[in-house]
C-alpha cells in the first residue's frame, strides 16, 4: 500500500471530478429538462440513472468502472433538487417562500446526516456494501405507497409494524418527523400533497 498509494493520489479525485461534471452538464440545461418533460417524469428518470450507478459502484471492479458509476450518480442525481424544489413552490402558490423553504429543510437534513451514516456502513461492512445499499434504498423509495410505524423494542428492534397512510393510492415521496412530534408526508406527482 505505501508503494502504490501515492501513485494512485494522483487519480483518485477523477470519480468526484466526473461526477461533477455529469452534474453540471445536466444541471446547465435543466430548466429546459423540466420544461420539455416535467418535473416528476424528469425525477424518476434520473433517480433510475442515479440507481443505476449506485448499482454499478457497488458491482464495480475496476477504477475506470467506478470512475464511470460515479459519472452515472452525478448525471442521476444533478436534477432531482430542483425538480424538488419546483414542485415544493407550485403546491403553495400563495406563499412559495414557505414551500421552498420546506423543500429546504427535507432535503437538507439527508445532506447532512447521509456522509457519516455512509462512512460508518462503509467501515463496518465494505464501500461496495453502502453504495448497494444506497441502490436499495433508492429503489425503495420509488415503490413506497405507505407509512409504517415502527415500534423498536429492546436492542433497537422492530416488535410492531403499523401500516399508515395506504389509501392515498400515491407514492410517499418524503416522511420528515419534527421535534415536537409532527409527521410531515410528501405524495408524489403533479396533484401531490403535503400531509401532517
Amino acid at each position: 500500500l505505501d508503494e502504490t498509494a501515492p501513485a494512485l493520489a494522483a487519480i483518485t479525485g477523477l470519480g468526484v471530478a466526473f461526477y461533477g461534471m455529469c452534474n453540471a452538464a445536466v444541471r446547465f440545461p435543466g430548466d429546459g429538462l423540466r420544461a420539455r418533460f416535467g418535473d416528476f417524469n424528469l425525477m424518476m428518470a434520473s433517480s433510475a440513472v442515479a440507481t443505476i450507478g449506485f448499482v454499478c459502484l457497488g458491482l464495480s471492479y475496476s477504477f475506470a468502472f467506478g470512475v464511470f458509476s460515479f459519472a452515472l450518480v452525478g448525471l442521476g442525481t444533478a436534477i432531482i433538487s430542483p425538480c424538488i424544489y419546483n414542485m415544493a413552490a407550485a403546491q403553495t402558490p400563495s406563499n412559495r417562500a414557505a414551500g421552498l423553504s420546506f423543500a429546504l429543510l427535507v432535503t437538507g437534513v439527508p445532506r447532512i446526516a447521509v456522509p457519516a451514516i455512509f462512512g460508518a456502513l462503509s467501515g463496518a461492512f465494505s464501500t461496495k456494501a453502502a453504495f448497494g445499499l444506497c441502490a436499495a434504498l433508492l429503489v425503495g423509495a420509488l415503490a413506497g405507497q405507505a407509512l409504517f410505524r415502527l415500534e423498536l423494542g429492546k436492542d433497537d428492534k422492530v416488535v410492531n409494524e403499523e401500516p399508515l397512510l395506504i389509501d392515498l393510492g400515491a407514492r410517499i415521496r418524503d416522511v420528515q418527523v419534527f421535534p415536537d412530534g409532527a409527521v410531515y408526508v410528501l405524495t408524489e406527482g403533479v396533484s401531490g400533497k403535503l400531509l401532517k
